[in-house]
């Protein structure tokens, strides 16, 4: 009797296990959109109480899914003092779930500078200070059609009542008591958004920084030898500009040439958040 108890909760324990894995590494899977979306919504509704703002975004750079199951069975046999009359048993599980994010967040100014011109865009909502030309930087990073392709506007609503949960086609994002929705119909768009926000986020830095500069060279740093007359060496460090598709190929990515013109704008090396702070943001869930 014992030993049934003890098979049925060890089918129990591992027949599970397997499958919530599974189930909860989805989930969590899907709510790396979910957390950049969200930021972005945020941020947009921050820029429509103040268009002075310094934005926020943090790149979600690691995290983990992990399952936790524990069981006990117990038995108990009843004798009278030569026979059997009963049997008692029981079973006792737990479960639990552990998923977490590692975010990375954005810390240099240049990127804050043209995500802060991003949101100011989308909003339509200008400082009356010119110190920064956000038109001029857009372009510069995005290309000509960036309203269209990269930054569109006109695509939600702005309210001062929380919409109502029952709607889960609906986007929200908040910000001091004011709310922006966004229909289903209008998804496109704030992922158009959040892809560009991201670009700017995971982009070189020496690709960033020509792109401000307006600049079609890469300055990058070089290390080499020069041999003297008397036939020593000499390591001497320098700096030169290349063209972006040659740093490009330095760097391991596939030259602009190489690809269709539609393509050729994404065509960036990316890079790591540049911060080494990290914030674990952890969901806990038992049953």
């Amino acid at each position: 009797m014992r030993s049934l108890f003890l098979l049925m909760l060890a089918f129990l324990i591992t027949g599970c296990a397997h499958t919530r894995l599974s189930c909860n590494a989805t989930k969590q899977a899907r709510t790396l959109t979910e957390i950049e979306e969200q930021q972005v919504l945020d941020n947009i509704a921050m820029f429509v109480v103040n268009c002075g703002s310094t934005p926020y975004f943090a790149l979600p750079n690691g995290g983990g899914t992990q399952t936790n199951q524990s069981g006990t069975a117990s038995s108990t046999l009843i004798w009278n003092p030569t026979t059997l009359t009963g049997a008692n048993g029981g079973l006792n599980g737990t479960a639990g779930t552990t998923i977490n994010w590692t975010l990375k967040p954005i810390n240099e100014p240049e990127r804050l500078q043209l995500m802060k011109c991003v949101y100011q865009h989308v909003t339509q909502n200008f400082p009356s200070s010119d110190c920064v030309n956000c038109q001029d930087y857009l372009t510069r990073f995005f290309g000509k059609n960036y309203p269209v392709c990269d930054v569109p506007t006109g695509w939600f609503s702005v309210c001062d009542k929380k919409p109502r949960n029952s709607n889960c086609c609906v986007k929200v994002g908040h910000y001091c008591g004011t709310y922006i929705t966004v229909s289903e119909e209008y998804f496109e768009y704030l992922s158009r958004v959040t892809i560009a926000i991201l670009d700017i986020a995971t982009v070189d830095n020496a690709v960033l920084v020509s792109k401000l500069a307006n600049s079609p060279k890469v300055q990058i740093e070089e290390t080499f030898e020069v041999v003297g007359s008397d036939n020593r060496k000499t390591t001497i460090k320098g700096t030169r500009k290349i063209d972006e598709s040659e740093y490009l190929t330095l760097k391991g990515e596939v030259p602009k040439e190489t690809l269709f013109p539609a393509e050729s704008d994404r065509a960036r090396p990316r890079r790591e958040s540049g911060s080494s702070f990290e914030s674990l943001l952890q969901l806990n869930s038992n049953k």
